[in-house]
């Protein structure tokens, strides 16, 4: 019969540290994982001609983790272009340097946008990349997305 107590604690104690580490790891995935990052924030609609190289859009950046990011630390402005349907014509562009950002503080960046050569409309989704380790969407954080058209 004591065997029994015994064997009833032991689950019993196993089964409250697989809970709580379920728990915890849900709590602290939504921490780390939520959109808490970087907000940034492109222009709704930018229209140029075909005739133009590259671009450059005003995009916003505040900067929501603990630390300062800059390109110092590899981390670089830019963007995926998309069709109006989300379909990605080319994912990986032009890399847009960042001066030093510090923890809760936002700045006006230039992003350089590589004009595609056939005229019609596109999405610019902006997004920081930390440059051979991730994209910050591919950590949950948020990106801006504007339409582009090229007349």
């Amino acid at each position: 019969m004591k065997e029994t107590g015994k064997a009833y604690k032991i689950t019993a104690w196993v089964l409250g540290i697989i809970v709580y580490l379920f728990i915890f790891g849900i709590v602290t995935k939504a921490y780390l994982f939520s959109n808490i990052y970087i907000d940034m924030e492109i222009p709704a609609k930018t229209v140029c001609k075909q005739s133009v190289k590259q671009i450059n859009l005003t995009i916003t950046l505040k900067n929501k983790t603990n630390g300062n990011i800059d390109s110092e630390q590899n981390y670089f402005l830019s963007y995926h272009l998309m069709d109006l349907k989300g379909n990605i014509i080319k994912f990986d562009n032009m890399r847009t340097s960042l001066p030093v950002i510090t923890s809760g503080s936002s700045k006006d960046i230039q992003m350089s946008v590589e004009v595609p050569q056939k005229s019609g409309e596109y999405q610019i989704e902006a997004d920081v990349v930390k440059e051979g380790e991730f994209w910050y969407k591919d950590k949950g954080n948020k990106t801006s997305v504007g339409k582009l058209v090229v007349e």
